[in-house]
């Protein structure tokens, strides 16, 4: 059997010697219950142990029964795709213990160190998309994230590698054509059956051809997954993460068919969500977001309002104070709504958060009629650029309506109605948070970190040959 000499670094990549890190701690066959126990009892120094002691664990079996099997190709590589899943699935829990201790300064280092674990070209594509990863952490970097994941090689429809698709999902896909993007989003469903998965990218699915001014396709997308949902829910119910997705996904359908009590359902289940005590400060203001847009599509102004209102008061964004002066504005507070607007700063927004600032100023300045927001709007609609075909059509109409105010100096009913969310989508950004990718609302962070937590290892060899 391999083991590491007592005077060499550690496999598990703490930077200690064997001698002084891991070889007391070998769990054996008992690798990954030591870690499960001390995560639930909360001791994460101890689960940092027990995870280092198990990255160490899975590496020694490697290198004795897998390095040299790699010889012979069938039998080797099967166990290397293995190995490369199960001892990246200990790498990710690895991850979130650095990140929630406070030690995410050093994890680039330790991935370095664990390049050496699995030498093979495959680990190396697993060290890459830890690396990616790591650059999309609050105050991280995309541009370098997007270097890293282009170590990893071109990912295409027949890739094998689950988390390397949907990290490419999240940073690439804006590039893709739409059959491309389907493709890949069917791949990844292919990969993997876990209903979280499919919750996810079914659901992202339907928002591609929504983007594409399908909504019949999207409407039927939507309904198919919703439908699996009730179908299985009753025998395994939803659990974590799964109830947030299901949430939004009965609020897409709920809007696209103008379905109020789908809606108030979806509605409903945001206020479970929030009764739950595992959400920060920062993750109950996004509920109370969610759960306003719920109350807005249903036009439930009032409700709407104190949702947005509640989010603000939890330190929510620039974005609620957006939807706010639409609540503000279809509740005919004009003045109000026109002196909310003008306290978000647009430009610093995300590309679809200014879209949906762009298209609430554009509707209060069709509404107040003053020329100089009208002349405003007409500047910021012409600059902007939305990709996706159907937002771009609600962009040339508001445009159309805000000239034509500009021109009269009066808003027409026809004007008013067309600015309103009746008179065509008037946000984009609540479109984007089934947008496909790996944490399901744009790039969540934290809630990546808390998936690897608790992911669980597949398929590992038996180990005692």
């Amino acid at each position: 059997m391999w083991k590491p000499k007592w005077s060499e670094p550690c496999p598990c990549a703490s930077g200690k010697k064997f001698k002084d890190c891991c070889w007391r701690r070998l769990p054996g066959f008992d690798i990954g219950k030591a870690y499960t126990a001390a995560l639930r009892e909360k001791h994460f120094e101890r689960a940092l142990q027990t995870t280092r002691a198990d990255v160490t664990q899975y590496t020694i079996w490697h290198k004795t029964n897998t390095a040299p099997a790699l010889a012979v190709v069938g039998d080797g590589l099967k166990l290397l795709r293995i190995d490369v899943n199960a001892l990246g699935a200990y790498v990710g829990r690895l991850s979130s213990l650095y990140f929630h201790l406070g030690l995410w300064k050093d994890w680039t280092a330790v991935l370095d160190r664990l390049r050496t674990n699995i030498q093979h070209p495959a680990w190396y594509r697993k060290i890459a998309y830890y690396l990616a990863f790591y650059y999309l952490s609050p105050g991280g970097d995309r541009a370098k994230a997007r270097q890293e994941l282009a170590k990893a090689g071109p990912i295409t429809k027949k890739e094998e590698d689950l988390e390397l698709l949907q990290l490419y999902v999240d940073l690439e896909f804006d590039d893709l054509p739409f059959a491309a993007r389907i493709e890949i989003l069917d791949r990844i469903l292919e990969l993997d059956d876990d209903r979280e998965n499919q919750l996810q990218y079914r659901g992202a699915k339907a928002v591609q051809y929504f983007m594409i001014g399908d909504a019949q396709t999207a409407g039927q997308q939507l309904a198919e997954v919703i439908g699996f949902v009730r179908q299985t829910e009753a025998d395994e119910p939803l659990e974590g993460y799964e109830k947030h997705l299901y949430a939004r996904l009965l609020q897409l359908l709920g809007s696209l068919k103008s379905d109020k009590p789908m809606l108030k359902e979806s509605a409903l289940q945001f206020h479970a969500l929030l009764l739950e005590d595992r959400w920060t400060q920062a993750g109950r203001a996004a509920i109370q977001r969610e759960l306003g847009d719920s109350y807005r599509y249903a036009d439930e102004w009032d409700q709407a309002e104190a949702a947005y209102r509640e989010a603000l008061a939890l330190g929510g964004s620039d974005l609620d104070k957006v939807h706010l002066a639409e609540c503000l504005l279809y509740r005919k507070q004009i003045d109000a709504a026109a002196t909310e607007i003008d306290t978000v700063k647009g430009e610093p927004l995300p590309r679809h958060e200014f879209e949906d600032f762009v298209f609430a100023y554009a509707a209060i300045a069709i509404w107040s009629a003053k020329a100089e927001r009208l002349t405003e709007a007409k500047t910021l609609l012409r600059a902007l650029a939305p990709g996706e075909p159907i937002f771009n059509d609600r962009r040339l109409n508001l445009l159309l309506r805000v000239t034509e105010t500009l021109a009269s100096g009066t808003a027409s009913a026809a004007a008013k109605a067309d600015s309103t969310p009746k008179g065509g989508l008037a946000t984009v950004a609540g479109f984007f948070e089934l947008k496909p990718n790996i944490a399901g609302i744009g790039f969540n962070f934290n809630a990546m970190i808390d998936y690897f937590a608790r992911k669980k290892t597949k398929g590992e060899p038996d180990k005692s040959e």
